[in-house]
């Protein structure tokens, strides 16, 4: 890996997340000790900085960088943001302290800082070029991603959710709604809905569920059945706008939804939260619980 290069920008104003920062690393004053602390203060907003850093480093090689803010302020973020993509579609998201904290740029990413410090504020970047025995560290250590997913029906109908167990598997149609990051699905369905139809896990890994439905006049249930006879089981009823019991449910599980009909407005909205677990987890949480 490469020496570490350590860039000290103040600013007059807020980072904006947006505005490309355009100085190159000759506008900055770089001190003589060892010619790797740059400082540099600017009077205009930006909050894009780009994957060569400034001109010092090649574009298409990953690269650490260790960022720290002035304040510990919560809505100071830094966001790792793909080439090409805007704000809202970026990889990865810290809040900035000033405690430096690492993340991984690749070829063509950016950094997009946001601040809200209301005044003179400044970011520290401590920046190195990966080199590939470097990667390959970094790769095998680096845990997978385990995301909860959310998903959203929306019944538009003066009845509500409807679990019709013994009816055909009913298959949701989500479309993925990137401003809000849900899944959703406007359909006036019915019957137990196949793990499947949810996610792409495999079914063996299972999956904790749970459901929060609205705009209910009394209550919901959320439902694990099982496919060859139909049994089910209710987690527990919950009123409006309240999240159920957490269901584990796996392989060739369904579930199912009942509620009251729609408070106004002929519609009825279930929220489902889901979270990919093996096996071996769910389990020792049970182990643990006694149950």
């Amino acid at each position: 890996m490469s020496e570490p290069h350590t860039f000290l920008i103040e600013s007059d104003l807020d980072f904006d997340g947006s505005t490309r920062f355009t100085q190159r690393l000759g506008d900055f004053t770089t001190a003589r000790q060892n010619g790797r602390l740059h400082v540099l203060h600017v009077e205009t907003a930006f909050g894009r900085v780009g994957s060569t850093m400034f001109g010092l480093l090649p574009e298409d090689s990953p690269k650490v960088v260790g960022i720290a803010s002035k304040f510990n302020n919560p809505f100071t973020v830094v966001r790792v943001i793909p080439a090409g993509n805007d704000p809202d579609s970026f990889r990865e998201e810290l809040d900035l302290t000033p405690e430096i904290q690492y993340l991984t740029l690749y070829p063509g990413d950016e950094l997009g800082i946001v601040s809200r410090d209301g005044g003179r504020t400044s970011v520290m970047l401590v920046v190195n070029e990966m080199g590939e025995q470097n990667h390959f560290d970094y790769a095998i250590r680096k845990p997978r991603s385990l995301h909860w997913r959310r998903y959203r029906i929306i019944r538009n109908a003066p009845t509500g959710f409807v679990p019709a167990v013994n009816a055909d598997a009913w298959r949701p149609n989500f479309q993925f709604d990137r401003i809000n990051h849900l899944l959703i699905a406007n359909e006036v369905g019915k019957g137990p809905i196949p793990l499947d139809a949810f996610c792409t896990f495999p079914e063996f890994a299972g999956c904790l569920v749970r459901a929060r439905f609205a705009n209910i006049d009394d209550e919901g249930n959320l439902l694990v059945v099982e496919p060859a006879l139909r049994n089910r089981r209710g987690v527990g009823k919950v009123p409006n706008m309240r999240w159920t019991k957490v269901a584990w449910v796996s392989h060739d599980d369904h579930i199912a939804l009942r509620s009251d009909p729609p408070i106004s407005d002929d519609t009825t909205i279930c929220d489902i939260m889901i979270a990919k677990i093996h096996a071996e987890f769910a389990l020792q949480g049970l182990y643990d619980r006694g149950n």
